[in-house]
C-alpha cells in the first residue's frame, strides 16, 4: 500500500482510493510499456544480425558450391589411380634410407 492509498484509506472517500489504485496500475502499465518496447528494439537488433548471418553464410555456400562443381571437374580430368612412385613403399623403394629408424607396428 503506498500513501496516496494510505491516505485516501484515512479520508473515507472512496474516490480517492480508487484513483489511486487506478494511478498504481497506470504506472505498472508504463512500466510494462518501456520493457516491451526495450525488448522489441533489442530483438530487432538480434533479428538484423541474424539476417547479416544468414546472408553472410549464403555467400558462403555459394563459393563453395562454386569450389565443388571445379573440384568435381577437375576429378573427372585426373586418373582413376595415381602411378607408383618410386620410393612409395618403404620395405621395396628406400633400403637405402638408412638413416631413418624401423618402422613399428
Amino acid at each position: 500500500m503506498n500513501f496516496a492509498e494510505y491516505v485516501a484509506i484515512l479520508s473515507g472517500d472512496n474516490h480517492l482510493l480508487e484513483k489511486a489504485k487506478l494511478e498504481k496500475k497506470v504506472a505498472g502499465l508504463e512500466s510494462e510499456r518501456t520493457g516491451f518496447y526495450n525488448d522489441r528494439y533489442s530483438n530487432g537488433q538480434k533479428l538484423a544480425k541474424i539476417n547479416e548471418d544468414v546472408a553472410s553464410n549464403d555467400a558462403v555456400i555459394a563459393r563453395l558450391k562454386s569450389d565443388l562443381k571445379v573440384f568435381r571437374a577437375l576429378q573427372e580430368q585426373l586418373p582413376n589411380e595415381l602411378p607408383q612412385l618410386k620410393g612409395a613403399n618403404r620395405k621395396a623403394g628406400c633400403n637405402e634410407c638408412t638413416h631413418m629408424p624401423p618402422l613399428r607396428r
